[in-house]
């Protein structure tokens, strides 16, 4: 038991058994866990396949093509 703890019911600090001298609460798990050694976690960097201006002109492409498609439905409608 080398580290102290806080008390998470009533906040009391710098506990260091497994129970809180204040309000009796156990703190044998919350001990367990921050003695726990720390892994060093790496994400690895997410790599596009595709350009995102690609993409991007991609999208505008087919918004002008549904764009000028409502139009020619709507000019045939109203003639």
């Amino acid at each position: 038991m080398s580290t102290n703890i806080n008390c998470p019911v009533c906040a009391y600090q710098n506990i260091a058994g497994n129970s809180c001298p204040n309000c009796d609460t156990n703190l044998s798990t919350i001990r367990l866990l921050q003695e726990l050694p720390q892994i060093p976690t790496q994400i690895p960097p997410v790599k596009l396949g595709v350009n995102p201006l690609v993409i991007t002109l991609f999208i505008l492409l087919i918004g002008v093509v549904v764009g000028v498609g409502i139009s020619e439905i709507f000019l045939h409608l109203s003639i």
